[in-house]
């Protein structure tokens, strides 16, 4: 397209005015990206817990879905170099919002898993309670697979329409808007069908005399005590706190070092995207039916998918001077990443305590978003210290080492013990409680 008639000098092209700062046009998406961390840190732990009273689960996931996706909606009138403060801000809520909309989604899976009819059949019959978490640990992977199937799926159709946008438009700055601006529609329609769909399964109403905000701050104390009483879920969180990073840096680093190491365009660096979106779906039926046919443990597949992804930054470090070599990549990431997150999860799940759903998953979220900087600001440092990204991507080694390290202390029968414990101890104390009161 010809230019406009009156382009700005390179200084405005390059710079703008970001929260009263001169910062460059670039950086904008990485400050905000870094600080809607630190407020979903705080939003996460603080208000996160409350979706366990009354109807505020429901409640809240579809206030946080509803909010992110306008923020998405507005982004398409931020159309001037004056309004990147206004797109900034849309962008630190939209992501704050949607990360603590997943927090109830989250926060479902032990809920569908209990109320689910094999579970509930077994639990009527079984003698022994390791027929009970048997049942449990297969439903919920079976739950936690899908869900995470059908989300790349979404992902999956979602990229070829926003990939469609950008080739296929002149502006490229309206090509943008009109794809995060799609993005909203999608969350809301299909967030919509969802919540229509989706059974309120109260929780218990607010304590007498309590508010919001009291309620917030003992619910974070009492989650940090339990500790003691949730050594091994709290040891896998510890876990996941290493390894999560290792597994998102892994493939932030995998564009980069697709067009820094194998000069590879942007167009094809997204097929390897889409792949990626292929084979995790793919992902999640192989290895539950790994776990479901074979009889292999959760805890046992997600090792596997672990010790995968992390001989990824040694051949990147060693070899990988191919395109085809970089979507063969591609493909084994994409076949281990979908299960690693829905066993994650569904491990996780498993060992929650009843009526502390949205209370565990918040801290849950913190844990995966806790170490988002770390990942990249080991890649960084080793690639300041080196010049060569090579060494830097073989860096995130040290995060599956040391996250599978943790991960064989944790113990999934020792878990649901505890779990088991906890849930018999808080009922015994409410019952002391309630029998004080009547006196």
């Amino acid at each position: 397209p010809p230019p406009p008639p009156n382009p700005p000098a390179p200084s405005n092209a390059i710079f703008v005015n970001f929260l009263g700062m001169k910062v460059g046009y670039a950086s904008v998406s990485f400050m905000c990206t870094s600080l809607s961390v630190v407020m979903q840190l705080f939003v996460f732990v603080g208000f996160g817990g409350l979706a366990d009273y009354g109807n505020l689960r429901k409640t809240m996931f579809i206030g946080a879905n509803t909010v992110a996706s306008i923020c998405c909606l507005l982004v398409m009138f931020g159309d001037t170099e004056e309004m990147f403060w206004f797109n900034g801000l849309m962008m630190m809520i939209a992501n704050v919002m949607f990360g603590f909309s997943v927090v109830f989604y989250n926060a479902y899976l032990p809920l569908l898993t209990a109320a689910h009819p094999e579970v509930t059949k077994i639990a009527e019959s079984a003698t022994d309670d390791q027929e009970i978490i048997d049942a449990v640990n297969l439903v919920s992977s079976r739950i936690s697979t899908r869900g995470f199937a059908t989300g790349f799926c979404g992902q999956l159709i979602f990229l070829i329409i926003n990939f469609g946008i950008l080739t296929f438009m002149p502006d490229g700055g309206f090509a943008v808007r009109l794809n995060v601006f799609l993005c909203g529609i999608w969350t809301l329609t299909f967030g919509g069908y969802c919540f229509f769909n989706l059974k309120t399964r109260p929780g218990p109403p607010l304590p007498a005399g309590e508010n919001i905000m009291s309620v917030s701050v003992k619910q974070v104390v009492k989650t940090f005590k339990s500790c003691k009483d949730l050594p091994q879920l709290f040891l896998f969180l510890g876990a996941y706190f290493i390894f999560s990073d290792g597994c998102s840096t892994l493939a932030g680093s995998a564009a980069l070092f697709a067009a820094i190491e194998l000069k590879m365009a942007s167009d094809k660096i997204m097929l390897g995207i889409l792949l990626v979106s292929v084979s995790a779906i793919a992902s999640c039926f192989i290895w539950f039916n790994v776990e479901k046919k074979l009889g292999v443990k959760p805890k046992t597949i997600l090792i596997l998918n672990l010790i995968i992804l992390g001989c990824m930054p040694i051949y990147g470090m060693v070899a990988m001077t191919c395109q085809w070599e970089f979507y063969m990549m591609c493909l084994i990431f994409g076949l281990q990443t979908g299960s690693q997150q829905a066993y994650t999860r569904s491990i996780y799940s498993s060992n929650v305590p009843q009526g502390h759903e949205a209370e565990y998953f918040s801290f849950y979220e913190v844990t995966d978003k806790g170490t988002a900087w770390a990942g990249p600001l080991v890649v960084s440092a080793v690639f300041d210290a080196t010049g060569n990204f090579r060494d830097s991507f073989g860096a995130l080694l040290s995060f599956f080492v040391v996250g599978i390290f943790v991960l064989c202390f944790f113990d999934p029968e020792k878990a649901a013990e505890q779990c088991k414990a906890f849930e018999l101890k808080e009922k015994k104390e409410k019952a002391a409680a309630e029998g004080n009161d009547q006196l």
